[in-house]
């Protein structure tokens, strides 16, 4: 017998295996696939040959119809043609593709030339596709006159009713594979409950009394299989673990009491990190309000006679990198602005030294705006090398003559934007100066450039964070729309043209994060 306890598990097995998959491969190769395939070829030929002797008999006359562009006849000639049983339709089309006649009256679909020129050495072609639930054969015939194409004929043969029979007799034979299978796998399951289940169930029980931490009996199986050498291997393990159950608990105790100090300990550094972000928290917004403090207010602004000015500073972080001033000398209207590398404390330091610089070398009256800006420079490049950093910052400096209304300006910045009598334009300032801070002395790259401002004449000033400013597809908002948007509303007041700027910008970034400071300096002569 093959089942029998003197034979080893891994050979009973073996046999059930092999001839499940002998019976399984036996029915499937011989039943299934070998009868169906070979109906189905058999189907396809005739249909194939049925198909080809029909166009054959009619090619002449729908080449000559689509030649000479005579859709009734060809009409006529489909009509006629689709007489044969299980034709769902016949279609003619132009060599581009157009539909030229069908019998099918909801027909629309161009027909794919192209993709008969990759099938011209396989012309005329015959596939199996699906159209309108129906399963087809597709039947592609190209049409010439006197070597000339002038088009294609397509045929779809309905095969439905073949693909039900062949599905009643793939019903039919699952049917069949299923019974034998329930019929095996009862047999199967009965040997395996007697050799396996059985056995293995005995030593299941045994492990879930040993998980549940009750006492276990040594498993006892009466069989001569592998599975008594396994229930000899279940009895020792069960002695080690009973041991090493012991001394876990005692392990558990002692990391408990430990994880239990370093809980502390976690706990007390986290109150100390908890104060320390309070602490710089609270640096931060000092820091803020110290570079709020040190812009120019509207009340100062207001008192200026000759010029309407309006500035905003918007930062990304708590503290920004961007820097503008208005402030007042003897004769000169003084206007600074600047942007930082980078952004954040650091770059806010940077920002309130230009500041501080700035004003205090203007307040001498020995030095020109050339000389104040290669002083500035060399202040903030000492500074820098002091705080061993490499940020350094593009800076613009401005002096309104308020007798003559002349603007002198010097420094490397981002293009300054001049309305001047209505039209705009755009000043570059790339060899008016050099980048602060990157080398001490910059005299050598430093001029001016002077034009005069005449009534209703605007200046806006900016930093890159609004021309560089991005929306949800990482698109930059771009000199030429901020160009655009200047144009359209320079004759508002400064503060109008601020606001338009401003809303423009914010609807274009939309609920995309701020990336860069958002710095804006506007004056107008009155």
């Amino acid at each position: 017998m093959i089942f029998n306890h003197r034979h080893s598990l891994g050979t009973q097995l073996n046999w059930l295996i092999g001839l499940v998959l002998l019976i399984l491969a036996a029915l499937y190769s011989s039943i299934f696939y070998a009868l169906e395939q070979q109906r189905q070829a058999e189907m396809l030929s005739k249909t194939e040959l049925l198909l080809r002797v029909l166009v054959e008999q009619r090619i002449e006359d729908l080449a000559n119809d689509l030649f000479g562009n005579y859709r009734d006849s060809m009409q006529l000639t489909l009509q006629q043609m689709k007489n044969i049983d299980n034709l769902l339709k016949i279609s003619t089309y132009y060599p581009d593709g157009r539909l030229f006649a069908s019998t099918n009256q909801q027909e629309n679909d161009l027909f794919k030339a192209n993709d008969a020129k990759e099938w011209q050495d396989q012309l005329p072609l015959i596939n199996i596709q699906t159209w309108q639930n129906y399963t087809v054969l597709r039947y592609l015939q190209p049409l010439d006159v006197i070597g000339e194409r002038v088009g294609y004929v397509e045929i779809f043969y309905d095969l439905t009713l073949s693909q039900q029979q062949q599905n009643l007799s793939i019903t039919f034979l699952i049917g069949l594979f299923i019974a034998l299978t329930l019929t095996l796998s009862l047999l199967i399951n009965r040997a395996l409950n007697k050799l396996v289940l059985a056995p293995l169930n005995q030593l299941r029980s045994a492990m879930q009394i040993l998980a549940n931490n009750q006492p276990v009996e040594v498993v006892q199986l009466r069989t001569n299989s592998e599975l008594k050498d396994m229930s000899d291997s279940f009895n020792i393990m069960m002695a080690a673990v009973i041991h090493t159950r012991h001394l876990i608990e005692r392990q558990v105790e002692e990391r408990t009491a430990q994880l239990g100090q370093a809980n502390h300990e976690i706990r007390l550094l986290n109150e100390q990190l908890h104060l320390e972000n309070r602490r710089l928290g609270s640096e931060l917004a000092v820091s803020r309000r110290l570079q709020s403090m040190l812009l120019p207010t509207d009340q100062e602004l207001a008192t200026i006679d000759t010029l309407t000015i309006t500035g905003m500073m918007t930062p990304s972080q708590e503290v920004g990198g961007d820097y503008y001033d208005v402030f007042q000398t003897k004769d000169h209207l003084i206007f600074g602005i600047g942007d930082v590398t980078g952004h954040g404390l650091e770059s806010g330091v940077l920002a309130m030294m230009t500041q501080t610089a700035v004003k205090a070398l203007f307040s001498r009256d020995d030095l020109s705006l050339m000389e104040c800006l290669i002083a500035v420079n060399k202040t903030i490049f000492s500074n820098v090398q002091r705080l061993s950093t490499d940020r350094t910052l593009t800076l613009l400096l401005m002096a309104y003559d308020t007798k003559q209304h002349q603007l002198t300006f010097t420094g490397q910045h981002e293009s300054v934007l001049w309305i001047k009598e209505g039209e705009l334009i755009c000043l570059d300032t790339i060899d008016l100066g050099f980048p602060v801070g990157l080398e001490e002395d910059i005299s050598d790259f430093v001029n001016i450039y002077q034009c005069q401002l005449n009534p209703n004449d605007v200046i806006v000033l900016y930093t890159d964070g609004i021309t560089e400013a991005e929306n949800e597809q990482q698109e930059y908002y771009g000199l030429e729309r901020l160009m655009t948007v200047v144009k359209e509303n320079w004759h508002y007041s400064p503060l109008s043209l601020k606001q338009a700027i401003l809303n423009d910008v914010w609807a274009f970034i939309g609920n995309h994060t701020l990336l860069d400071d958002i710095t804006l300096l506007i004056l107008k002569r009155v």
